[in-house]
């Protein structure tokens, strides 16, 4: 399932229960600090090709928790860089 650039904010918001900072550029982090949401351009671009775009939900425990992609509707992706 692809979900567009709203909807996947939306997703990372309620992920990082509305309480989070960004601790690097595109890295977000929760109040807890136990989960990250992470959009860099190289995952939103689709890391140049090799796959589709996306946003990282992570646990900051990555030996014990898994990490999600959230794909992106291409589309959306490639209107938003359009308007850089």
């Amino acid at each position: 399932m692809r979900v567009s650039i709203d909807e996947a904010l939306d997703l990372a918001i309620s992920y990082l229960d509305n309480n989070y900072i960004e601790f690097k550029k595109d890295c977000y982090l929760n109040e807890d600090t136990q989960r990250v949401v992470r959009m860099t351009e190289y995952d939103l671009s689709g890391h140049n090709g090799k796959v589709k775009p996306h946003m990282n939900f992570e646990y900051t425990d990555y030996k014990r928790k898994p990490k999600y992609h959230v794909f992106l509707k291409e589309d959306a992706v490639n209107d938003k860089y359009r308007e850089r």
